[in-house]
């Protein structure tokens, strides 16, 4: 197999979440070229991994853009497909790129599991996502274990990260990073906990900061006004790749059930 494409057309989780199977797929062809396809905002988690070749992004809007990234995948002419999305729009590009070898997930036991040659167990809800998405490696041969999520962060992304966190005067405290957003209302904690638990954490001794996208800036207000100790807010300051470098160098990170929370 010489040009081998990975779908995953979900969220910046998802995409983090699917990172364990490139050095397994690399390992097994090693002279195959590996693209990856990704819905807009998730690309940067793949930005500077060592076993991608191309990194392609599905516009959501606008026909034009959308019907050259469908002429982009029919004339790369691959070989292999691993669709991992387990949606209907992954299928049938799936099936679109002509590939010979086309897997992906049909847990529904819907039309689209015709567009697939190799029909993937689903499990879904049952196990970690990283087993899940390994569930597509037997079928190409592979019985390697996967190892954890990867980002392969830049210098220009520690530079970044180093900037925010002077601009936090830690000093010698550990840092604390709080999540409180969430996709689903029902994954979320209530507001008033995590002010409280910020209000705990600073009173023993570690600097507590929110992050957050910049449409949730509301979320992390809210916060500072419920709690005591006024905990930094940097929501909407950073970008995936700065957050991630401030990331590897907090204490702790506390969240709900999001992108930040798979980094």
């Amino acid at each position: 197999m010489k040009r081998l494409l990975i779908i995953k057309l979900r969220y910046i989780g998802d995409v983090v979440l699917s990172t364990p199977l490139l050095p397994i797929l690399h390992k097994r062809f090693p002279d195959a070229s590996l693209t990856f396809l990704v819905n807009p905002g998730t690309e940067s988690v793949l930005i500077g991994n060592p076993y991608l070749e191309n990194i392609m992004v599905l516009p959501r809007e606008g026909w034009g853009q959308q019907f050259k990234c469908y002429q982009s995948l029919r004339q790369a002419r691959f070989d292999g497909v691993v669709d991992l999305t387990d949606g209907d729009r992954s299928a049938f590009l799936t099936y679109w790129t002509g590939a010979g070898v086309r897997l992906g997930f049909n847990r529904e036991n819907r039309w689209r599991g015709k567009l697939y040659t190799h029909v993937l167990p689903s499990a879904y809800g049952s196990m970690h996502m990283v087993d899940y998405h390994a569930q597509a490696l037997p079928a190409l041969g592979i019985s390697d274990p996967v190892g954890n999520p990867e980002w392969y962060l830049q210098p220009e992304d520690h530079v970044q990260g180093d900037h925010l966190m002077a601009s936090l005067q830690i000093g010698q405290a550990p840092l604390v990073l709080l999540h409180p957003p969430a996709r689903y209302a029902n994954k979320a904690w209530p507001l008033e906990r995590f002010a409280a638990l910020a209000d705990w954490l600073a009173d023993h001794g570690a600097v507590v900061a929110l992050i957050g996208h910049q449409s949730e800036m509301l979320i992390g207000h809210q916060i500072v006004n419920l709690s005591k100790s006024k905990p930094r807010n940097v929501m909407g300051q950073t970008g995936l790749r700065q957050l991630a470098a401030v990331m590897k160098r907090s204490a702790l990170f506390i969240g709900n059930d999001g992108g930040p929370m798979h980094m």
